[in-house]
């Protein structure tokens, strides 16, 4: 799946960032950019008014997005627009994408397929989103992690989606929109709250067995996973076209581990996950206690954070202020206890 350059807009192979001290919305005039302007665009987008654009993206330490609104209402040519990064900043929606923007209605600016009828990928990781929907034609991956999404988006738009990542949000609900989807080849499911019994989740694969494309899934950390570690062995059983499940290192020890569950059914294991899910509520209620007298980020905490910089390394400052303040979190703690 295609992936972005962080913090550079490029068209073909050449990415191109030119500095311009005159301008208040360059990295030098340490503003954080919240919207798009005509200002903005030169220093990001050179020769924006004049080229046309494969690729844009606005991420970064720089950005700290509120609104897509600005940048369609300058006169900018999206429609050969490929692919859209506006991950991490703090976008609410993607109405201009979605072509439901009132502001831009109201004024008569063309939004939504119209405008981006071109856009192949489309990411907007760690925003504040709390749902999407839209006619995108084109688009071949969507990259919602991070969000807080509550039900899986409507589909029907985007026939043509083989890559669709909706990890890290508050999900619930059914996965009956996906079934549209025949030409997707990797979904992200985990660390939701999908809390199927294992009957419920019998129905839910059901579903996925339409998608006949599919051959990376992740599911892992959602509710019903934790009561059910075998889940992992019925996927196997349903779609054996799989070539990567969750975090699974050995797929070939995975399916002869799913062979030895032949015949048996998922609803048997309703009974089993309520007993596992009262031990589980109580041992969350332990955890609780304890995390409220101690209060100390755990070693997950930091790790992350240094694992993001790695990964995108226009990220660094924002890095560095959040270590430093889960480290003050740590020597305050420590400085609670009795000597």
């Amino acid at each position: 799946l295609a992936t972005i350059p962080s913090g550079s807009t490029f068209n073909s192979q050449v990415p191109v960032r030119p500095v311009v001290p005159q301008v208040d919305a360059s990295p030098a005039s340490g503003n954080v950019i919240r919207k798009i302007t005509a200002e903005v665009l030169d220093v990001y987008v050179p020769n924006w008014k004049s080229r046309v654009h494969k690729h844009i993206t606005f991420r970064g330490e720089d950005f700290d997005l509120d609104s897509l609104e600005g940048l369609l209402e300058q006169r900018i040519d999206l429609t050969q627009l490929e692919s859209f990064d506006v991950s991490k900043n703090s976008l609410k929606d993607l109405a201009p994408v979605e072509g439901r923007s009132i502001l831009l209605s109201n004024i008569g600016v063309m939004q939504g397929a119209r405008r981006f009828q071109s856009l192949k990928v489309l990411k907007a990781r760690r925003n504040q989103l709390t749902d999407f929907e839209a006619v995108l034609p084109s688009l071949r991956e969507l990259d919602l992690g991070y969000n807080q999404l509550k039900v899986i988006p409507p589909m029907a738009g985007m026939p043509k989606l083989e890559g669709l990542i909706l990890s890290h949000n508050i999900l619930v609900g059914k996965w009956d929109v996906l079934g549209q989807l025949e030409h997707l080849k990797k979904l992200d499911l985990s660390d939701n709250k999908f809390t199927f019994k294992p009957s419920e989740l019998s129905g839910e694969l059901e579903t996925l067995t339409q998608l006949h494309a599919l051959v990376s899934l992740r599911l892992k950390d959602n509710v019903f996973t934790r009561v059910l570690p075998e889940y992992q062995s019925f996927v196997l059983q349903r779609l054996p076209n799989l070539q990567k499940l969750d975090d699974l290192a050995d797929m070939e020890h995975a399916v002869k581990t799913a062979d030895q569950l032949k015949g048996v059914k998922l609803e048997t294991y309703d009974v089993i996950t309520l007993t596992r899910q009262r031990v589980f509520k109580n041992s969350i209620t332990d955890k609780v206690e304890t995390e409220a007298e101690s209060s100390v980020p755990a070693f997950s905490d930091l790790s992350l954070p240094l694992a993001e910089v790695l990964e995108d390394p226009s990220v660094m400052s924002k890095t560095i202020k959040q270590l430093v303040r889960l480290c003050s979190q740590i020597a305050d703690v420590g400085a609670k206890e009795p000597q």
